[in-house]
């Protein structure tokens, strides 16, 4: 039996049941990657908050039972257990007096 809805239609040159769905699923790829990239990116950052916010609070912390705010990281390290992520930050402290807060910096090699 003949089909009289495809009988004068020519076969297309391009197949494009395939090539839509995976073009699409090549776009839904790209999407997730792009979203991974990116939540990747915020975690580095909060993690180099985080880091920041532990070496602020010892140096607070510090300043409360001693009087003044600590020279240096190693003090804080060696008084008040403050645990360093040395290969992932690196850490500056700068004093700028005694009873001023120092100032703080983390980096990550990233930038």
């Amino acid at each position: 039996m003949r089909n009289v809805f495809t009988a004068g239609r020519e076969k297309s040159a391009v197949p494009w049941k395939i090539i839509v769905p995976v073009l699409c699923f090549l776009a839904v790829v790209l999407i997730v990657l792009a979203g991974i990239a990116n939540i990747s990116q915020a975690t580095r950052a909060q993690g180099r908050e985080t880091a920041e916010e532990a070496v602020r609070r010892a140096a607070v912390q510090c300043y409360a039972i001693e009087g003044r705010y600590p020279r240096d990281i190693a003090y804080l390290e060696a008084h008040y257990g403050l645990i360093l992520d040395t290969d992932q930050y690196s850490y500056h402290l700068r004093p700028v007096g005694d009873n001023l807060m120092p100032e703080i910096f983390v980096f990550s090699p990233e930038g």
